[in-house]
């Protein structure tokens, strides 16, 4: 748990300092996990067609989500959380982005 929050794959309280793997997954904390996880896993070509540059160490809510919408992770239809099923469908998408080196 600690190695996936130090990688932000997790989200951490900004009050409390405490990450909860159980706790309700949020678009934005959906978002930002799979774009820090493009930057991670680095396709051979050295990029993703749908990231027009290196993924920054920072990310605001806005810009993860509208990075995750632009290569198709995650649509504008989720509700305030995302499903265990949809959170599936974009961990798929992202994989075949990897292997394809970001080819659309």
């Amino acid at each position: 748990v600690m190695r996936a929050a130090a990688l932000g794959l997790l989200e951490v309280d900004r009050e409390t300092h405490r990450v909860n793997p159980d706790a309700h997954l949020s678009v934005p904390a959906a978002a930002k996990l799979l774009v820090r996880l493009f930057a991670i896993l680095k396709p051979p070509s050295g990029g993703v067609s749908c990231l027009q540059k290196p993924v920054p160490g920072f990310l605001s809510n806005a810009e993860a989500v509208r990075l995750a919408q632009g290569c198709g992770l995650i649509t504008e239809r989720e509700g305030p959380g995302v499903s265990g099923p949809a959170f599936l469908r974009a961990l798929d998408r992202e994989r075949a982005l990897v292997e394809e080196g970001g080819a659309r």
